[in-house]
């Protein structure tokens, strides 16, 4: 059988995904962990280029084979045994009025809404996670458009569904989830290998922005991690500003040419492959300190906004005031699970925040039926909105 030259290799699809064990590489696992020998064997490739592969992994390629590490993009990452446990880790991390927000936060949102917390894996109906992904889709889709970005994740949905629901049944990865009653309005999505739980994407509901849903659900993961007792926490690529507050460490995604030194081929097209992409990151760090890649954002989102802008309404806060029942006397009740009034649960639900109220305790109002002029009555205060 004729042998390929040269096999490229996606470790985050590979070895986090499809769960597939590669005949290159004789270990795969975190430095701390034991060695687990892959006894896969096939007809083999010359040279191999995997990529995308966390430093921190003890990558030991097949006996008589060589390696090149190429450093590329940094990651990031929560290192869990540097603490005692959860309160030491948010003791250490977060300053004490930091903490006291997120508790905030949290006491908020249940006083609002009857919120429930559940992380979802294990064997369920199919029809429960397809429901959960497309709600994920949707919320994704939505936040991206608030910020008029693309999102590069939404072509590729289907195959996250079709690689991700039987890892979740196989409790490989799972759903973080927060439900208002029975529709979830915070989701991230992570996958566990050996002592690691990746963190893979996460959204919510942009409605429910107030409350600081992204964090609740980053501590409930995070406390669970260090219930469980795993090692790290890892967050991998791309730049937030969450993450700079969340992690303690940040390493390297590597490029790992593995190559076969006994074919003279092998070792002098490995030698080449790792001078040109060492030439080509070396390029893009000089980018990077000139910020050409930030102008390069910068036009990619203008003529991102110049096709699927939209225009928005603009929301005007008239006044907070006592309830008075002489000034309701003609209104027009509205619902909120209207579609036609969906762009007022936002206000609403900031109104709720603010005014520490209940969901349940509210009432919403329209004034007269030629005006975009709304009136929200909680169970102490009322507040009057109006959109131009």
């Amino acid at each position: 059988m004729q042998t390929r030259l040269v096999i490229p290799i996606d470790f985050i699809r590979e070895f986090l995904e499809k769960r597939t064990d590669s005949p290159y590489v004789e270990t795969l696992e975190p430095e701390s962990g034991c060695n687990k020998k892959n006894t896969t064997s096939t007809h083999l490739a010359s040279c191999v280029i995997l990529f995308d592969v966390p430093e921190y992994l003890n990558i030991q390629p097949k006996k008589a084979w060589c390696a090149i590490p190429i450093n590329t993009f940094k990651g990031s990452l929560l290192h869990l045994k540097n603490y005692k446990n959860f309160e030491d880790y948010l003791k250490a991390s977060f300053s004490s009025k930091k903490r006291a927000q997120f508790k905030m936060a949290e006491r908020r949102l249940y006083q609002a809404f009857p919120i429930t917390y559940k992380r979802m894996f294990g064997p369920a109906p199919i029809e429960t996670y397809h429901k959960l992904f497309d709600t994920f889709y949707t919320m994704l889709e939505a936040r991206f458009l608030e910020k008029d970005m693309k999102n590069d994740e939404l072509p590729h949905w289907e195959h996250y569904k079709q690689v991700m629901i039987p890892l979740i049944e196989k409790k490989q990865a799972f759903f973080s989830v927060f439900y208002h009653g029975c529709t979830p309005i915070s989701m991230s999505l992570n996958v566990i290998k050996d002592q690691v739980i990746y963190g893979y994407m996460k959204c919510y509901d942009i409605d429910y922005a107030k409350f600081s849903l992204g964090f609740l659900d980053l501590l409930k993961v995070t406390q669970w991690a260090f219930e469980a007792q795993f090692e790290r926490f890892d967050f991998l690529k791309g730049h937030y500003d969450y993450k700079t507050k969340w992690v303690d460490t940040s390493y390297y995604f590597q490029k790992l040419i593995i190559y076969n030194p006994e074919s003279i081929w092998a070792t002098l097209l490995a030698k080449a492959m790792a001078f040109k992409i060492h030439s080509f990151y070396g390029l893009i760090k000089i980018l990077k300190s000139v910020k050409v890649d930030v102008f390069i954002k910068k036009v990619l989102q203008w003529h991102y906004l110049y096709y699927h802008k939209k225009p928005k309404q603009h929301v005007v806060l008239i006044e907070n005031t006592h309830i008075k029942e002489e000034q309701i006397q003609g209104l027009t009740p509205i619902s909120l699970n209207n579609p036609s009034y969906k762009f007022l649960r936002k206000a609403v639900f900031e109104f709720l925040y603010h005014q520490q109220d209940q969901i349940d305790s509210l009432r919403v109002f329209k004034k007269e039926a030629t005006t975009q002029t709304y009136v929200i009555i909680g169970s102490k205060t009322m507040q009057t909105l109006s959109y131009v």
